[in-house]
């Protein structure tokens, strides 16, 4: 897998974008509706789609700036991969800033292998 980075720029609270990134609520608005979320830094969160699953350390915790995820296991269900496990290892780090077109909200989403 190669890295990955992209941003999206939102016209909501800087506080509801992250809380859709750090709260059972918000990651299923928009990730899975299946998933143990934890909230401390040092814990872990799990995702399922369907048979796949990810497991995610939270690695840190900035409120309405920083969430950096460290996948610390992966399974994927797809009988045409042959790597079922490629996210383990790598890092998913998504920063917060506001924007100045009209006071929305940038989230930055890297994926990263480091």
């Amino acid at each position: 897998m190669n890295s990955y980075e992209c941003y999206v720029d939102f016209t909501a609270p800087l506080s509801k974008v992250y809380e859709a990134l750090t709260t059972t609520e918000g990651l299923r608005g928009w990730w899975t509706s299946d998933c143990d979320v934890s909230t401390q830094v040092g814990q872990v969160s799990t995702s399922r789609f369907g048979e796949t699953f990810n497991q995610m350390r939270i690695e840190a915790l900035e409120p309405n700036n920083l969430v950096h995820w460290y996948c610390i296991g992966q399974y994927h269900h797809a009988d045409e991969l042959t790597i079922k496990d490629e996210w383990k290892g790598t890092n998913v780090i998504f920063t917060l800033s506001k924007n100045d077109i009209g006071g929305a909200v940038r989230l930055n989403s890297r994926h990263r292998l480091y």
